[in-house]
C-alpha cells in the first residue's frame, strides 16, 4: 500500500498544525502558497509555489505531484482552488459550487432565500455608488445599515452605518478588503449572535458545537467573547439544527468542516456567513474536539482521502471560552503577565496579536484585537470564568498617541 499525498493549501502559520497532523497520521504532504519561504515549506515533504487564490497554477501543482486528497481547512482564500482541484481530478471535496456559494456573501443570501430561510433585505453593489444609494435606501427605512465585502473572511472589512456621515468612510473601509470591488448592503439585524460548527459527512451533517458572540459595545461586528457549551438562544437546539441542515443543503456541501453564523431573534435564525472550512481562533483544532469528543482535524484529513469517517459528538458538550484581549489605542510599550496567565487552571491557550512597539489602533476589524485567552473546563460557566481571571492578568502599557 503506498502512502498517500494529502495537498494542503496555503503553508502560513495556521496551516502548521494541520500539515504536522497528516504526516503524524501517515501521509505525505505537498503544500502550496503563492510565497516563498513559507513556514510550511521546511514542514512537507513537498511545496511549490501556486497563489492560493489560483484555482489553475495549484491544479497544474496538484497534477505534477498526483496528489491522492486536497484540503483548505483553515482560510476562505484557498477554499475556490481546493474544490476546484478536487472537482476536476475527481477527489473527494466539499464540491465546487458549495465553495462559490460560501465564498461569496451575496450568492449565500440568494441561495438561503431560495431555499426559503428568512434573511436580511439585500442590496448587492457592484461599486462604491451603488452602495451609497443601498446605505441612503436601509437608513431611510430606519435603523442601521451593515456594509461588508461580498468576498472576505473572519468579518474583514464589515462596518455598521447609523448615519449617513458615516457611510462613505464604512463603504471605502469595506472596498478596501473585497478582491471583486463588490459590496453587501443589509440592514443591521439586532439579536444573539450564534456559531455552528458542524463536519458534513456523506451529506450529514453533525453538529460540533455551538459558540455564542458577545459583541463589543462600540463595534458589534467584532466578539470580545465566544462561549461554547451554553447556546443562549431563544431556539431550541432542535430547531437550529433543522436550519442549519436546511442552509447547508441549499449551499449544496457535499462534505467537510462547516463554520456557519447566524442572528437568532424571536423564532428566526438569519445566516449571515458559512464558510467551509474550521474556525479560526483555534476553535476547529483545540476547541471543537474539547467540547464534542471529535477530532475534527483528523476527520477532515480522512473525508480528504475519501477514508471512511464515524462521527458521534458527546452529549451534554463540554464547555471552552475564548476571552479576547484589548489595549487602549497608541503604541505599546510592554505586555506584562502572559505568561502567568497561560500557566493557569484551564488555560488552554493564549495568544498576542500585537507585541510592544507595535502601533495598537481603534477597533475597525478583528485583527486589531491585541489577543485572545482560551479556557477548557466541564461547563461554559468554569470556562468563562477561568478565562476572564486570566485575561485580568494580562497588563498592558501604552502610550497614547500625540
Amino acid at each position: 500500500m503506498t502512502t498517500p499525498l494529502l495537498h494542503i493549501i496555503g503553508a502560513g502559520p495556521w496551516q502548521l498544525a494541520t500539515i504536522r497532523r497528516a504526516r503524524a497520521l501517515g501521509c505525505r504532504v505537498l503544500v502550496t502558497d503563492g510565497g516563498s519561504g513559507r513556514p510550511g515549506f521546511a514542514e512537507a515533504d513537498l511545496h511549490a509555489v501556486a497563489d492560493i487564490t489560483d484555482p489553475e497554477a495549484t491544479l497544474a501543482a496538484a497534477r505534477r505531484h498526483r496528489i491522492d486528497g486536497v484540503l483548505c481547512d483553515t482560510t476562505d482564500n484557498g477554499v475556490l482552488a481546493a474544490a476546484y482541484v478536487a472537482d476536476t481530478l475527481g477527489l473527494p471535496g466539499p464540491g465546487l459550487t458549495a465553495a462559490r456559494n460560501c465564498t461569496d456573501k451575496a450568492r449565500l443570501t440568494a441561495c438561503a432565500a431560495q431555499a426559503g430561510l428568512p434573511v436580511p433585505r439585500s442590496h448587492p453593489a457592484a461599486n462604491a455608488a451603488e452602495a451609497l444609494q443601498a446605505v441612503h435606501d436601509v437608513l431611510g427605512t430606519g435603523g442601521a445599515a451593515i456594509v461588508k465585502p461580498v468576498d472576505n473572511q473572519s468579518g474583514r472589512g464589515v462596518g455598521v452605518v447609523r448615519t449617513a456621515a458615516l457611510a462613505a468612510a464604512a463603504i471605502a473601509h469595506a472596498l478596501r478588503y473585497s478582491a471583486s470591488g463588490r459590496l453587501l448592503v443589509q440592514p443591521f439585524v439586532e439579536g444573539v449572535e450564534l456559531i455552528i460548527d458542524s463536519l458534513v459527512v456523506g451529506r450529514q451533517v453533525h453538529r460540533l458545537g455551538i459558540g455564542v458572540k458577545t459583541p463589543y459595545a462600540d463595534n458589534p461586528t467584532i466578539s470580545s467573547a465566544i462561549t461554547y457549551g451554553e447556546p443562549a438562544s431563544p431556539l431550541p437546539l432542535a430547531t437550529l439544527d433543522a436550519i442549519n441542515k436546511r442552509l447547508l443543503q441549499a449551499l449544496q456541501v457535499q462534505q467537510g468542516l462547516v463554520h456557519a453564523e447566524y442572528i437568532v431573534g424571536g423564532q428566526h435564525a438569519l445566516p449571515i456567513d458559512v464558510a467551509v472550512r474550521g474556525g479560526g481562533v483555534l476553535i476547529y483544532p483545540l476547541v471543537l474536539p474539547h467540547v464534542s469528543g471529535v477530532d475534527a482535524m483528523a476527520c477532515a484529513i480522512d473525508l480528504a482521502l475519501g477514508r471512511p469517517v464515524t462521527v458521534q459528538p458527546r452529549q451534554p458538550p463540554r464547555g471552552a471560552h475564548i476571552q479576547f484581549l484589548r489595549a487602549d489605542s497608541g503604541r505599546i510599550l510592554r505586555i506584562d503577565g502572559a505568561d502567568i496567565a497561560l500557566a493557569m487552571p484551564g488555560i488552554a491557550a493564549l495568544r498576542l496579536n500585537q507585541q510592544p512597539g507595535d502601533m495598537q489602533a481603534a477597533l475597525t476589524d478583528k485583527d486589531q484585537r491585541l489577543g485572545y485567552v482560551i479556557a477548557l473546563a466541564d461547563t461554559a460557566a468554569q470556562a468563562r470564568a477561568q478565562a476572564l481571571r486570566a485575561a485580568q492578568v494580562v497588563q498592558v502599557k501604552v502610550q497614547p498617541p500625540s
